[in-house]
């Protein structure tokens, strides 16, 4: 009897998780996958748990999370499993005599820092300051292409693909040209259209989506948001925007705070409030909340706050919207309609802001940006702060 996959703590994502499990149970898996989606969906844990079902000893339903290769994955300790992810490296972590090399101390980090990962795989990880070391990526490369050690399937997990440099672009695309038999390599992206052309062309590529509201509240509830409000839990699901990584961000304190002053700034920029009072406004939340602009955390959580307000407000120009929308009350009225054009671009200023915030630029210089930018797609090139 074959045995069949059946996930553990993947959340929703059915379309992907009905054609993986297909594929395992009738063994026509491939050698290599690009999965690619928004962060925090899903794509880390999927991997995760297919790389467990490979290795699991369990007679049947796999993977079963408790046998001793699953643990031993957990634990980063099985020796046919390999995970690759950014970093962020000091100089402490890299060999005296060359700094391509990593010292003991920078391989006992990453595997601190591997664990954690498996832990939380969920996580939203800030790519943009870290890298993927030269020598972490050919120690993958040379586990792979020596095979199995147990003698059964050899696993990998590459996150960010993304982000590799030429010369460790090259390496794994050597790596993925003739891999070994029993080999599953499985890279991640949030960013497809940026991996080479000759890396997705060698992957059977996955699409994941957004994690649907409903599903993304149970699993809250379940595992990680007990004994909350229904309320609060309602604002983070809202503003996750599909992303449990995000949900997760946003449920280590309350968001109302942040909602409300987002909401307060919007409608200053709506309203063409005179610049210096929104200046001053600025100013004034800056120290409050955002720590002088250093408190990224905080920061993260303004843009996701602004990030919804944008998209609640465009649905609510959309005769029938109200099934995207929760039960609060509506925005001012003094907020200007959206249309898609505008709404599109807004968006894409509030995606930005978050991603500059994670990149550890500082907060209230982001913040300015981001309301100078509302401001002109708001009323046009032609306004002019007073």
């Amino acid at each position: 009897m074959a045995k069949q996959l059946v996930w553990q703590q993947l959340v929703g994502q059915e379309r992907v998780a009905q054609t993986l499990a297909s594929a395992f149970s009738s063994n026509t898996l491939g050698h290599a996958y690009l999965f690619s989606g928004d962060a925090g969906v899903g794509k880390f844990q999927a991997a995760l748990e297919i790389c467990m079902a490979l290795h699991c000893e369990h007679a049947s339903q796999v993977p079963c999370f408790n046998c001793s290769s699953c643990t031993q994955i957990l634990n980063y300790s099985h020796p046919d499993f390999h995970v690759v992810f950014p970093v962020t490296l000091d100089a402490s972590h890299k060999s005296s005599g060359d700094s391509t090399k990593l010292s003991e101390a920078g391989w006992n980090y990453i595997a601190e820092e591997t664990r954690y990962k498996l832990a939380n795989p969920y996580s939203i990880e800030e790519t943009r300051l870290k890298h993927i070391p030269v020598e972490w990526i050919r120690e993958l490369n040379h586990s792979i292409m020596r095979g199995s050690v147990k003698g059964g399937v050899n696993t990998a997990i590459f996150c960010d693909v993304d982000t590799m440099q030429k010369e460790s672009a090259n390496a794994m695309l050597k790596t993925l040209e003739e891999p070994p038999a029993r080999t599953m390599i499985i890279l991640l992206t949030s960013r497809p259209h940026s991996v080479l052309p000759t890396i997705r062309s060698r992957c059977q590529i996955i699409r994941f989506g957004n994690i649907a509201s409903q599903e993304m509240r149970q699993a809250l509830i379940k595992v990680h948001a007990e004994g909350r409000d229904e309320t609060s839990l309602d604002h983070v699901v809202e503003r996750a925007n599909g992303s449990m990584g995000k949900a997760l961000l946003l449920l280590e304190e309350s968001l109302d705070e942040f909602s409300e002053k987002a909401a307060a700034l919007w409608e200053a920029c709506a309203s063409k409030m005179p610049w210096q009072r929104v200046n001053a406004e600025l100013e004034a939340l800056s120290q409050e909340l955002l720590g002088g602009g250093w408190d990224y955390a905080a920061g993260e959580k303004l843009m996701l706050s602004f990030q919804f307000i944008v998209r609640k407000t465009y649905f609510q120009t959309i005769q029938g919207a109200q099934n995207y929308l929760s039960n609060e009350s509506a925005l001012s009225p003094e907020v200007p309609p959206l249309d898609i054009y505008k709404a599109e671009k807004l968006y894409a200023s509030c995606e930005n802001s978050v991603s500059a915030v994670r990149s550890r630029v500082n907060a209230h210089l982001v913040l300015l940006c981001l309301i100078m930018e509302i401001m002109e797609i708001l009323h046009g090139k032609e306004y002019q702060a007073s």
